[in-house]
């Protein structure tokens, strides 16, 4: 196996685009993982990565800082989010 790494050197207004999207990717894994877990809890049934990528729009309205960052990142979270297996 092979790989390769590259370091990349981003300037200050780069650096500050990344965190804002690392930060919504951040609270919208664990918003979802919250919600998921709890409407689980709750019902014994689990919540679809569409069902929560729907609260998406709401989401944005509530907290405006979800808009700042990479659009489509809230979104592949969710999907990401949804396929993941979480183990204790």
């Amino acid at each position: 196996m092979k790989a390769v790494k590259i370091r990349i050197y981003p300037d200050a207004a780069q650096q500050e685009a990344l965190a804002k999207s690392f930060g919504c990717a951040r609270w919208m894994w664990n918003y979802s993982l919250n919600l998921m877990t709890e409407t689980y809890r709750e019902t014994g049934k689990g919540l679809s990565a569409y069902t929560v990528k729907k609260l998406l729009p709401g989401l944005k309205q509530e907290h405006e800082w979800l808009k700042e960052g990479y659009q489509l990142k809230p979104g592949q979270v969710v999907r990401t989010r949804d396929g993941a297996v979480v183990t204790k």
